[in-house]
């Protein structure tokens, strides 16, 4: 931990050292974040407050500007604090932020969602479960989804056969079984689903993704299939949000950027994925320029 901290320091000299004389040195920046995990950098923010008397966000707030100001500012947040600022936007005004809801609450584990109702609480006053459940009350397949991965409860099921059959059945004939699915995809085990997954691949000759997809539609299309990329491989979920980001009407640059702030160390194999979507180098290169190029290919270590 000692050197961890050392670390801390080194990054926030760093930091100093690049906002410090005529322009900004924004590659320096941009190889701190590269270095650090999302908690190393709240790390960085703390140490940078102890040695130099003033807050790194603020900081940077003043030394960049639009998109890369905006991402700077969310990969110096401590990651939870974050999370929960990014639930309350998707919730606040007239409208939901629905893809985006969907996104935060599946991309959580148990012990995140634990996590984030106390941080939800403590900055709001509000249980952000209550919060959510009141502003998702529609009976979309999409929202049944969320409010049940809130309560995720996961233990290693041993019924994989059962489970296929289950699925099956949930999914034939005219309508579709959506809680016999959230069901399994809430209960089990990251490695038990990939289990199921494989057998139920084995047994009907086709990947379980593509008899989500052929089921349902729009946003509860995406929300299962998020899910059911997540429990297979969170990289495998990055790949798919931020291809979907990138190549919908218009990149969604605030998705890309909260989603690389918060997640970046979970999903450390997302070029591999990637390539079932093309090149993610060649992509963020087609769609960001200048600093916040270099920063995505940096952090995600696109090449």
């Amino acid at each position: 931990m000692a050197d961890r901290k050392a670390k801390w320091v080194q990054h926030a000299t760093t930091i100093q050292k690049a906002c410090n004389g005529m322009g900004t040195d924004e590659k320096a920046i941009i190889d701190v974040i590269a270095a650090c995990t999302p908690d190393d950098c709240a790390g960085v923010s703390q140490a940078y407050y102890c040695c130099y008397g003033k807050d790194v966000v603020k900081l940077l707030q003043k030394e960049t500007s639009g998109t890369f100001d905006k991402f700077l500012t969310a990969c110096f947040t401590k990651r939870y604090q974050l999370w929960v600022q990014l639930l309350k936007e998707a919730i606040k005004g007239l409208g939901t932020d629905e893809k985006s809801l969907c996104e935060l609450i599946i991309m959580g584990t148990t012990t995140d969602m634990e996590i984030l109702q106390k941080e939800y609480f403590r900055l709001y006053k509000k249980e952000m479960i209550e919060e959510i459940s009141d502003d998702i009350s529609n009976k979309a397949p999409w929202a049944k989804l969320i409010k049940a991965w809130m309560y995720q409860t996961r233990f290693t099921r041993n019924s994989i056969a059962q489970d296929v059959d289950t699925l099956k059945q949930a999914m034939k004939g005219a309508g579709t079984d959506e809680q016999a699915i959230i069901r399994i995809l809430t209960t089990s085990t990251p490695a038990e689903f990939v289990q199921i997954a494989e057998a139920y691949e084995k047994t009907t000759g086709k990947p379980l993704r593509e008899h989500l997809k052929k089921e349902l539609s729009g946003k509860s299309e995406y929300a299962f299939c998020l899910a059911h990329d997540v429990l297979i491989c969170p990289s495998k979920a990055a790949a798919f949000v931020i291809h979907k980001a990138i190549k919908g009407a218009g990149t969604n640059e605030k998705t890309i950027i909260n989603f690389t702030a918060l997640y970046r160390d979970r999903c450390t194999d997302i070029n591999t994925q990637y390539t079932k979507y093309g090149s993610l180098a060649k992509d963020i290169k087609g769609d960001f320029s200048s600093h916040m190029e270099k920063a995505l290919l940096a952090i995600w270590k696109a090449q």
